[in-house]
């Protein structure tokens, strides 16, 4: 299903390798701050090199002038990219649908079909875009905050490496609960589809016989199920970004407690754990980063599949 996905960029190659690029960008600019600090901090500042110090500075403002014309580019092209393959992807399913046979429209109801036809595709179309983009921007900006981090103190960037796996796995065990949810919602909405278009198009009879009643309890069922469906996903949304934010709150607890026994012992200085918990937070935000992408992931191939 994976490959299947993947098959739909191939017409967009241009267009999503220019948004690759500037993720590549974005992420440059994230590990370029702490390590800029840290120079300006330790060898200008010390030095007196007040020239160099603001040259630095100005550097930081127009890098940061850039990314913010770049994210504009990612923000709006990417979502173009994402609309192109939602059109790409409705246009040929339903082709497909005018091909099937009288006995599928029998077995699956109108309301079921429009539902993967219309709503499915768009949550399909923001794991299109964001997808790759945030997955890219994460291991780039992972990898090489560890790589700088390890050159600082390495102590601590093995402390930091140690509890990623911990994130990992509760992600990765999340993502199987998510993705039961978000399959029973996706099922409630199309029978809530299903439903309506079910209850709209029998409106005269409905009147007719005096089955208004009836028409509002059958709909009122579908809905109480969808609604028990979206609490159980928004109760595992709720775990998983608790104890998201718990384990990235806990990396810095740690690297404070670590940070500190260093200095006392006269193996780190105030600057290097300043940068050191600049690095912490590029850290942290590809894990963040990540913690979308796995919802996204979980909403958009429920939706593909």
């Amino acid at each position: 299903m994976i490959k299947k996905f993947i098959a739909y960029y191939k017409p967009h190659w241009k267009l999503f390798a220019a948004d690759m690029v500037c993720a590549l960008f974005i992420a440059a600019v994230d590990l370029l701050f702490p390590m800029a600090s840290r120079y300006a901090m330790q060898e200008l500042l010390p030095d007196k090199a007040y020239a160099a110090f603001f040259a630095v500075v100005l550097l930081l403002v127009g890098s940061y002038l850039l990314r913010a014309g770049i994210q504009y580019f990612v923000g709006y092209w990417g979502h173009v990219l994402g609309v192109r393959m939602e059109t790409d992807m409705r246009r040929e399913l339903f082709t497909h649908l005018q091909k099937l046979s009288f006995s599928f429209y029998d077995r699956h109801r109108t309301g079921h079909l429009m539902s993967r036809v219309v709503n499915d595709l768009f949550e399909v179309v923001e794991l299109a875009h964001h997808g790759p983009e945030d997955l890219f921007i994460s291991l780039v900006t992972l990898v090489g905050a560890f790589g700088i981090l390890l050159t600082i103190q390495w102590r601590l960037a093995l402390l930091v490496f140690l509890l990623v796996p911990v994130i990992i796995l509760f992600t990765a065990r999340r993502r199987l609960k998510m993705n039961a949810a978000s399959k029973a919602v996706k099922e409630k909405t199309a029978g809530i589809n299903a439903a309506i278009e079910s209850s709209i198009s029998g409106a005269r009879v409905a009147q007719a016989f005096g089955n208004e009643a009836y028409e509002i309890a059958k709909f009122e069922e579908g809905n109480v199920r969808y609604r028990a469906a979206k609490k159980g996903y928004y109760r595992q949304m709720g775990i998983f970004t608790a104890g998201m934010d718990f384990f990235t709150s806990m990396m810095n607890v740690a690297v404070i407690a670590l940070g500190g026994v260093l200095i006392m012992r006269g193996s780190l200085d105030y600057i290097d754990l300043l940068t050191f918990t600049l690095y912490v937070g590029t850290f942290l935000q590809p894990i963040r980063r990540l913690s979308s992408f796995v919802e996204q992931f979980t909403v958009g191939m429920a939706g593909f599949g």
